[in-house]
């Protein structure tokens, strides 16, 4: 019985987040990207993506969305990172949130040491408002696109470097 209600317990954590490692080509080098998504019932709307490059250095990037804001931040170990992350602030944060319809708080972190696996095992302050199907279909599209647009920013940012 404890074997099986530990597995139950691993399913259900599995199942409101998804761990990925994404191999993405960034100033012609090849980078392992962890990514994680979260969106379980009661924590949601969260996108972490973490990686190590020679060029952009230790990069930990987490996203919060909510139905009226996008909050996040970025952290990296290399200061030329976040000088470039800040000059195209504008440009991801019109991609990301498209007409400005949602309020925006991006913070952009310069820190000499980032330890990658410290971000991937943080707690999160998560609320546990229920959302309707249709909003969560919604949302599932918005946390892939938050991923899908940081990481084309930094692949430009990188082959520009």
């Amino acid at each position: 019985m404890k074997i099986l209600r530990q597995q139950i317990e691993l399913g259900t954590r599995m199942s409101k987040e998804e761990n990925y490692a994404i191999p993405v080509l960034v100033a012609d080098e090849l980078t392992n990207v962890q990514l994680k998504i979260v969106r379980g019932k009661e924590e949601r709307g969260m996108v972490d993506i973490m990686f190590e490059s020679p060029t952009l250095g230790n990069v930990a990037a987490k996203f919060k969305v909510q139905q009226d804001s996008v909050k996040g931040y970025v952290v990296s170990d290399s200061p030329r990172t976040i000088e470039e992350l800040k000059n195209r602030q504008a440009e991801l944060r019109e991609q990301i949130n498209p007409g400005g319809e949602a309020a925006w708080n991006l913070d952009l972190i310069y820190s000499e040491q980032v330890e990658l696996s410290r971000f991937s095992t943080e707690e999160q302050g998560v609320t546990k408002a229920e959302q309707s199907e249709e909003a969560w279909q919604v949302q599932t599209g918005t946390l892939y696109g938050i991923a899908k647009t940081f990481l084309e920013e930094v692949k430009q940012m990188g082959q520009k470097m």
